[in-house]
């Protein structure tokens, strides 16, 4: 009976989601001195932002918009602030404080983004030292940066848990939603499941498309799952399957990558130096392009100096592994037992090494 009752919920919140009547609104707002133009966009649309002007440091937006609407104000790529529409006659929006007020609704919001301002902060505030750290190959340098990524790593488990406990206390209103749209990126699949949980009042917003998106991608590549076979092509043109290298009584490292991916490049020597540890004990790695030209992945390849097998359908996002694996950002792996199961997924720096000195102990 509560399952019924539960499933009768779920459709009850989707039909009230999909027929939210318009409502009408008005933003007055602070926007910073000089700037006379300002970009409005809806539930996260960016790609259609209108402008609309700003005079004296501040703006007005009237409209009419589906109730429990999110309206983001934009000064720049950097400066911008969210507000929910939610029948609240009038609604404040202060770019230059980053705050927003009007309803209970919104100042919930706004006790969010100033816990979040103090962590970005942190955040900003590591970021000299590990640009300056980020090209020092000596060993003391080396030392530094690991001291930085712990810090940094501490940050993030501290912004983390600000997000999840956010959403936990704003269960029966919507604003979950766009605080999830934007960080759902820093969670593991299984904390990631349970803050997009279908009894929560935010779970069908249209905000919540791509953290969803995000899950039935992870859930392609958990630990347990048997691995999926690839058709594609070597550098020289001959066909190729993962199937070759797979389930052959070796763990193999099946590293996502591209050519053109910065990150990539940036992770790839903590890949050779797991590769050249652990070679020579069984060790495979299996590289899966997501270039689309050719002469591009062959340099890619000749200047980073992998010396192991790799495959590709140079179709760019279009790869095979997209769907097969889920993978909607690179780098990214999946670490296959010597039957072909997965045991572990998107392994990144020391985490990877960690992983490894575990198997062969």
């Amino acid at each position: 009976m509560k399952k019924i009752l539960s499933m009768a919920l779920t459709a009850m919140m989707a039909v009230s989601c999909a027929e939210a009547q318009d409502v009408a609104f008005t933003v007055e707002g602070t926007a910073p001195q000089g700037v006379d133009t300002l970009y409005v966009f809806y539930n996260g649309q960016m790609n259609e932002a209108q402008p609309i002007a700003a005079k004296e440091g501040k703006f007005e937006v009237k409209g009419n918009q589906p109730a429990e609407t999110f309206i983001t104000v934009a000064a720049s790529n950097q400066l911008m602030v969210a507000a929910v529409i939610d029948g609240t006659k009038t609604i404040n929006i202060d770019l230059v404080n980053k705050k927003v007020g009007g309803s209970e609704l919104n100042e919930k919001l706004n006790t969010y983004y100033a816990k979040m301002s103090v962590i970005e902060k942190k955040m900003n505030d590591l970021a000299p030292e590990w640009q300056k750290l980020r090209g020092d190959k000596t060993e003391e340098g080396k030392t530094k940066m690991k001291a930085l990524e712990q810090k940094i790593d501490a940050v993030e488990a501290e912004q983390n848990a600000v997000i999840a406990a956010f959403c936990k206390e704003n269960k029966d209103n919507v604003l979950p939603a766009y605080i999830l749209s934007d960080s759902f990126y820093g969670f593991e699949f299984a904390k990631l499941k349970e803050l997009c949980d279908p009894s929560t009042a935010y779970y069908n917003h249209p905000m919540m498309r791509r953290p969803k998106m995000q899950i039935e991608s992870l859930a392609k590549r958990q630990p347990g799952i048997k691995y999926t076979d690839l058709d594609m092509q070597d550098m020289n043109g001959a066909k190729v399957k993962l199937s070759q290298f797979v389930g052959n009584g070796k763990y193999v490292l099946v590293d996502f990558w591209a050519s053109w991916c910065g990150p990539c490049r940036m992770e790839m020597p903590n890949v050779k130096k797991a590769y050249e540890m652990y070679h020579s004990k069984g060790f495979e790695v299996v590289g899966v392009s997501f270039d689309n030209k050719l002469e591009a992945w062959k340099k890619g390849v000749n200047d980073l100096g992998l010396a192991w097998p790799q495959m590709s359908d140079l179709k760019g996002w279009q790869c095979a592994a997209h769907d097969a694996y889920g993978v909607n950002s690179i780098p990214s792996n999946v670490l296959l037992n010597p039957n072909g199961v997965i045991v572990a997924c998107d392994l990144r720096a020391e985490d990877l090494l960690e992983k490894l000195a575990e198997i062969y102990k």
